[in-house]
């Protein structure tokens, strides 16, 4: 119950993080159920996705597990596109970003673009709290 209790805590952190960054999202009329469906599938796409990694011996850490995190966030993301009616990728306008210290200049994503880098953020954040959890 724990670990699952964490997953969605760590989805939930990832989703309101690329919320903030990126914006990209739209909820429909009734944003909390939505939301948290989202959530839920979600949490559970990447509570299996590492015990089937093993069953087929891809690997669980580094590049290409992250890799392979990012690819499934993406798909899941635009597969709840389709699926949820209330839920779409909306497009993005960028205004211009600061990370550490760098300037990006500001850009216009449309909604694949929009999805490919929200993947991207919620794959950074959940596999960041991941690594934080985990017993060494």
């Amino acid at each position: 119950m724990k670990i699952v209790l964490r997953a969605i805590v760590f989805v939930l952190i990832s989703m309101l993080s690329s919320q903030y960054v990126i914006g990209g999202f739209n909820y429909g009329e009734d944003i909390s159920r939505t939301f948290l469906i989202v959530i839920v599938s979600l949490s559970i796409i990447f509570l299996v996705m590492k015990p089937l990694l093993k069953l087929i011996s891809l690997p669980t850490k580094g590049v290409l597990y992250f890799i392979l995190l990012f690819a499934l966030c993406f798909a899941s993301l635009f597969s709840l596109n389709t699926v949820l009616p209330s839920f779409s990728i909306e497009p993005v306008s960028l205004s211009g970003l600061i990370i550490f210290g760098f300037v990006l200049p500001s850009k216009d994503l449309t909604s694949i673009e929009s999805a490919l880098v929200s993947s991207l953020v919620v794959s950074l954040v959940y596999s960041f709290m991941q690594t934080l959890c985990s017993k060494k």
